[in-house]
């Protein structure tokens, strides 16, 4: 019962840290893409 948890655990953190850092490449890419723009309108 302990180590299934365990096991969950580490695996919910890994899906976690994977996620986080494909959300952050595809908003820095979004960020990177839009902010030039907007600071040439201005």
């Amino acid at each position: 019962m302990i180590i299934t948890i365990r096991m969950t655990h580490s695996i919910c953190i890994h899906r976690s840290a994977y996620a986080n850092r494909y959300l952050g490449l595809v908003f820095g890419k979004f960020f990177f893409h839009y902010t030039p723009n907007f600071f040439s309108q201005k």
